[in-house]
C-alpha cells in the first residue's frame, strides 16, 4: 500500500512537470511581480497571479526591430604592391637607406614591411631594418629604413625589398 501511495505521489509530481508549458504555446512566458521586488514564473492558465502581484508576460522572441542605417562600405580591392633596390654600401661610412612602396593613386595602405636580402654574400656585414612604417595621411604608402651595423670595412651589395598592403577604403 505504501508502494502504491509513493507511485501515485510520484506519477503526480511527474506528470504535473511534464504538462506544464512555459513558455505557452504563443511563446509567451507569464509571471507574477510582487511591489518588494519578488518575481515568479507561472504556468498559465492553470496558476495564477496572487491579490498582491501583478500579472506580466512577455516572449522570448521580441518584435522585428527598426532598419539601421547603412554600414560604410568598408575596404575592397586588396592589393600587394612592392619596390625592390639593388644598393651598394661601402662599410667604411656609415650609412642608411629608406625605401618606400606607394599604393596606386585613390587607395590606402593597411600595412606593410621589408623583406631582407635572401643571402648576403661571404662578406661579413649586418643589417638592421630600423624603420617600418606607413606614411602619408591619409597612409598611402609604407616605408623601411635600413642600416649597416657591422664594424667591418670594404664594400658590398644587397637586393632590399619594400611592400605594402593597399585598399580602397571608405
Amino acid at each position: 500500500m505504501k508502494k502504491i501511495a509513493v507511485l501515485l505521489v510520484l506519477a503526480i509530481v511527474f506528470g504535473g512537470v511534464a504538462y506544464a508549458t512555459i513558455p505557452d504555446s504563443g511563446g509567451v512566458i507569464h509571471g507574477c511581480y510582487k511591489a518588494n521586488g519578488d518575481l515568479r514564473v507561472i504556468d498559465s492558465p492553470s496558476q495564477s497571479c496572487a491579490m498582491n502581484e501583478t500579472a506580466l508576460a512577455w516572449s522570448q522572441e521580441g518584435p522585428q526591430g527598426a532598419t539601421g542605417a547603412q554600414g560604410l562600405a568598408g575596404v575592397s580591392d586588396f592589393e600587394v604592391v612592392s619596390h625592390s633596390q639593388n644598393v651598394t654600401f661601402d662599410a667604411d661610412v656609415s650609412w642608411a637607406i629608406s625605401l618606400q612602396a606607394t599604393c596606386p593613386s585613390g587607395k590606402v595602405v593597411l600595412g606593410g614591411g621589408g623583406l631582407p636580402p635572401d643571402s648576403l654574400g661571404s662578406w661579413p656585414k649586418e643589417l638592421s631594418m630600423y624603420r617600418s612604417q606607413p606614411v602619408g595621411n591619409p597612409p598611402s604608402a609604407w616605408v623601411t629604413g635600413w642600416r649597416d651595423v657591422s664594424a667591418t670595412s670594404g664594400s658590398y651589395s644587397v637586393n632590399l625589398t619594400v611592400f605594402a598592403t593597399c585598399a580602397n577604403a571608405v
